[in-house]
């Protein structure tokens, strides 16, 4: 079973913030996100990675990795000349 690096499921998580959805003007320029997260540790390639994703089930059944509440704040910055 291959697990999702935690880098990749946070990047996930903020690239559907990206306001793409055909909506008219709309652009998120600021979140806050709070959600469930199964995080573990091993070893990909050789080097310690941290794996991230969320519940395989919303049950506690004891022979799961332990659920995390993980809360994440993402602003969008301007950078200067760059227009919004």
């Amino acid at each position: 079973m291959s697990r999702t690096e935690l880098a990749i499921t946070l990047n996930d998580m903020l690239a559907a913030l990206d306001g793409s959805i055909s909506l008219g003007e709309l652009v998120t320029t600021e979140a806050e996100i709070e959600a469930a997260l199964e995080i573990s540790f091993g070893y990909r390639d050789g080097e310690l990675t941290a794996f991230g994703a969320p519940p395989s089930s919303r049950f506690e059944t004891g022979i799961q990795n332990p659920v995390h509440k993980m809360q994440l704040r993402a602003a969008m910055t301007q950078l200067e000349g760059e227009d919004w």
